[in-house]
């Protein structure tokens, strides 16, 4: 068939071996499919319509140059480019690609550039392949009530090259990352939220990353910050979404948390450690610590401590506002100890109902307000160990049977003034116990 004959608005169900060009306008109908192969092209100044879920098929190494193209009619409906094994496309620096987008591959092989500019306006789309690449100059954008995944599969190679833009732009704008290599900029404006997911991150491949008006930053998955310095975005911090940081350091300022936790394994937190209302994460590693002095844990927040060790020389508030608990939680033979130089205070839920797990204070602890609890399946005051309910406050002291509840010699609980009341289950007493000034054992 030949170029010349193809003029106007021209209904496309392939297949098209070259090499030849058509200009003009061109519908693959909805669920329609045509394929290009042998080096079939579109001329310049092209519009290329894919209707509701069909598909151009890109058997070829080749370039769509200077063409616009829509990807699905309606909302939410999406058109589909499939690019074929060992097979290449590169979208040129005039081309456009908008609508309900899936550019992809599944084949090995493949490659997929992106020079032009790709928008992804409603409905969920994705880009990706064996090598997907963002090149200089390139834009990717979701907008508002959109959403856009790049990369999908473990083992591809998802480069946003030095020049290349990404950019989740819109209330409920969503963007997720597998695996990216950012070595352009990625933005989160206007409420929008980037979502960094997979298994095989480092957190120098986050590169740059912008957060504007609201934007969000979110780690999914895990990430080698081995002998790195995790560092904030430009305008806010990251968020630990369920991910995992191994390693290294992060800095002050740089990631905040929230309610689908996630866990710092063998890491050094830079400054205080502030856990946010409602909001958990988990201390793995045997190593992973902060170096400030406070650790200030919002209401109904969860401090998970899932590796063996100590807090030493830190002041633990635990709620921030009276009447309101925060969790520490030990886990599953795991062991914390609170050094004697350390201190917590508020409203208090310091315990693990998981096996082999063991809890040790050798600081003051302080009940000033609600119903807290401490317990475990071994669980000691040492020598020089304090714990105070003050007035107008509960403390459990042990709640299960079978559980280990020790008061060392040397150890001091106090119910301390009015309607103060410690509950001690199975106690083992070698130190001291007291009520004073109407507080009750």
């Amino acid at each position: 068939m030949a170029g010349s004959w193809l003029k106007g608005q021209t209904v496309l169900s392939g297949p098209y071996a070259g090499p030849s060009s058509v200009s003009g306008n061109y519908i693959i109908n909805a669920s329609g499919s045509a394929t290009f192969s042998s080096g079939y092209t579109f001329q310049a100044a092209t519009n290329l319509t894919l209707g509701n879920y069909a598909t151009l098929n890109w058997s070829q190494n080749g370039t769509i140059a200077g063409t616009a193209i829509t990807a699905g009619t309606t909302a939410g409906a999406y058109g589909a480019i499939v690019v074929g094994t060992n097979d290449s496309l590169t979208l040129d620096s005039a081309t456009s690609m908008t609508g309900d987008i899936y550019l992809y591959s599944n084949n090995a092989g493949s490659t997929i550039i992106n020079q032009g500019t790709i928008t992804q306006n409603s409905g969920m789309g994705y880009l990706y392949g064996q090598t997907f690449t963002n090149a200089n100059g390139g834009v990717i954008q979701a907008n508002a009530s959109s959403n856009l995944y790049i990369g999908y599969y473990s083992g591809e190679t998802i480069t946003n090259a030095s020049g290349g833009t990404i950019t989740a732009n819109g209330t409920n704008a969503n963007i997720y990352f597998q695996n990216i290599i950012n070595n352009g900029t990625i933005n989160a404006t206007n409420n929008g939220a980037l979502y960094f997911q997979g298994a095989n991150n480092t957190t120098g491949n986050l590169g740059s990353v912008v957060l504007a008006s609201g934007g969000q930053a979110l780690l999914q998955g895990t990430f080698d910050n081995t002998s790195a310095t995790l560092t904030a975005p430009t305008g806010g911090p990251y968020e630990l979404y369920g991910g995992t940081i191994n390693n290294g350091t992060i800095a002050a300022g740089a990631l905040t948390f929230t309610s689908n936790g996630g866990a710092l394994n063998n890491v050094s937190y830079t400054g205080d450690f502030n856990l946010p209302a409602s909001t958990t994460v988990s201390f793995t590693g045997g190593s992973t610590t902060f170096t400030g002095s406070n650790l200030t844990l919002g209401n109904y927040s969860t401090f998970n401590w899932n590796q063996n060790g100590t807090l030493t020389g830190k002041t633990v508030t635990s709620g921030t506002t009276a009447g309101n608990y925060a969790y520490i939680d030990v886990g599953t033979n795991n062991s914390l100890t609170l050094g004697s130089t350390t201190s917590l205070t508020g409203d208090i839920y310091l315990y693990s109902s998981n096996s082999g797990s063991t809890i040790t204070n050798q600081g003051t602890i302080t009940q000033n307000s609600g119903t807290g609890y401490i317990y475990g399946p071994t669980v000691t005051n040492a020598s020089g160990g304090t714990i105070t309910a003050n007035a107008g406050s509960n403390l459990y002291f042990g709640y299960y049977s079978g559980e280990t509840m020790t008061n060392a010699s040397g150890g001091t609980i106090t119910a301390n003034g009015s309607n103060a009341n410690v509950y001690l289950q199975n106690i083992i007493n070698n130190g001291t116990l007291n009520a004073q000034n109407g507080g009750i054992l």
